[in-house]
């Protein structure tokens, strides 16, 4: 099945999911009587935040139903327009949405006779991926993450899978640290290898599942947004080598 109708479907997913999260943000801050336009790049206009979540769950709703590079294109000005409203309301996620849904219009607003500029968008796509997996790898190269300080605090009790208490020991949270950077530095080559990907697809696929089961409660919808975004990538890199 073509990225226009799974990809697409996979960024609408994650428009929905990153919308409710940064929801339940924005309430956050209004219970604690917080203002929030002293750190909006906006800060001489009063920002409608909510109507700006409303647009972006609605354009993923719809992107979900109706794959279309139309929904794709209103897509982007939504997300860049809540990334820059208030410094706060930053994801990494968030951030890649807004990427992603601008490279997945391009590939997909052009005419039919039009395919080595949708081959090239692919393309670009594909690197996106690959640096993606590369500066994940890259910042978790120091002594506090090998460690395995993060993933003991990462992969808790109130996990979909937690780990059990007779593995929760240095040694374990070391291993896996060390296991997650090498699977993201050979998820960052693998993409550019035509030959094997057929057999890496599936293996990212489990990758990002088993990220989704070991993130905890508060961090769970933020990685399967991450997660919908990083597949939807992989489905382009599949169509990019397969036209």
């Amino acid at each position: 099945m073509k990225f226009s109708l799974v990809g697409s479907r996979c960024i609408g997913f994650a428009a929905c999911i990153t919308a409710i999260e940064l929801r339940s943000i924005a309430q956050v801050i209004e219970e604690q009587e917080l203002c929030r336009f002293p750190y909006s790049f906006f800060s001489l206009v009063d920002y409608p935040f909510e109507p700006a979540v409303l647009a972006l769950g609605t354009l993923g709703v719809l992107l979900c139903l109706f794959p279309c590079a139309l929904f794709f294109t209103l897509l982007c000005p939504v997300t860049f327009t809540l990334l820059l409203s208030d410094i706060r309301m930053y994801s990494n996620h968030l951030y890649l949405l807004s990427i992603f849904s601008l490279m997945a219009a391009l590939c997909y607003s052009h005419q039919k006779n039009e395919e080595p500029a949708r081959d090239s968008y692919r393309f670009l796509f594909q690197w996106q991926l690959g640096l993606t997996y590369f500066f994940a790898a890259l910042t978790k190269i120091n002594a506090f993450y090998l460690s395995g300080g993060i993933v003991n605090a990462y992969w808790s009790d109130t996990s979909l899978l937690p780990l059990p208490d007779f593995l929760r020991t240095f040694e374990v949270f070391t291993c896996v640290a060390l296991c997650s950077i090498v699977a993201e530095c050979c998820l960052a080559f693998a993409v550019f290898l035509k030959r094997r990907l057929s057999m890496t697809l599936p293996l990212a696929f489990l990758f990002h599942v088993g990220l989704i089961l070991t993130a905890t409660s508060t961090q769970v919808l933020g990685v399967s947004a991450f997660s919908l975004l990083m597949m939807a990538g992989w489905l382009a890199t599949r169509e990019h080598y397969t036209q």
